[in-house]
């Protein structure tokens, strides 16, 4: 699996990247959780299916998606709507958890489940740089310890990204860079200098990766998954 990462940190450096271990029903969005997306980061300044515009919303809790439209995102998936909507009412400490829905027109064509936590910047650091990073900790700790939004969940092994099925190569990209302008601007209007996606498969990666390197995102490993195969049980 990896984590991609993309930063905002304004420390005077072009380009900086950090890298680390790291509703309602009918398919609509409440739109007080609506986001405007902004483009300042990005060439196209709309996103646009073969019909009409996608419109992006985060919203701060996955109820106001509805439940129905976004388990058609996630066919044969254990983790669904209830499991999120569980993880955000239990968040670990620290932790909070909203989701970005795609729209185009009324249909829920894209969705993703975000959560917001402090990133330690020195859990990326080892050796020489040790030091360094505990000075700065013990007298400027807004230098180490940054918050931090990202697209996944941190009581999930995969990152959930959830697309319409039939869309097509092309539609996929457009959504998936409509999820990406979502959490940019959530982060913008948010304070956020640190954007992530956790645990991204590598099946995700081989179509992903473009619209990642285009956004600013940096790739890096994360803890390895380990599964085990049982044999079937004796029959009855």
């Amino acid at each position: 699996y990896r984590a991609y990462v993309s930063s905002k940190l304004n420390l005077g450096v072009t380009g900086l990247h950090l890298w680390s271990s790291l509703g309602n029903s009918g398919g609509t969005a409440n739109q007080a959780g609506s986001l405007p997306i902004q483009q300042e980061r990005r060439k196209k300044a709309s996103f646009m299916t073969a019909d009409q515009p996608l419109i992006v919303r985060h919203v701060a809790s996955i109820a106001a998606l509805d439940r129905a439209a976004w388990n058609r995102l996630f066919p044969g998936r254990a983790e669904g709507w209830g499991y999120f909507k569980a993880c955000e009412e239990a968040a670990p400490a620290g932790f909070s958890a909203s989701a970005l829905g795609v729209f185009s027109g009324e249909e829920l064509v894209g969705a993703a489940p975000l959560f917001r936590t402090d990133y330690e910047l020195d859990l990326s650091l080892k050796g020489a740089l040790k030091p360094a990073v505990d000075w700065l900790r013990r007298n400027a700790p807004q230098f180490v310890v940054v918050p931090a939004v990202s697209i996944g969940s941190p009581l999930a092994e995969e990152c959930p990204i959830g697309i319409a099925a039939g869309m097509g190569p092309a539609g996929r990209a457009d959504v998936f860079e409509a999820l990406l302008g979502g959490l940019d601007a959530h982060a913008e209007t948010s304070g956020v200098p640190l954007l992530a996606l956790k645990d991204v498969t590598d099946s995700d990666a081989a179509w992903a990766q473009p619209a990642l390197a285009a956004a600013g995102f940096t790739r890096v490993a994360t803890l390895p998954l380990a599964t085990l195969h049982l044999p079937p049980g004796p029959g009855p």
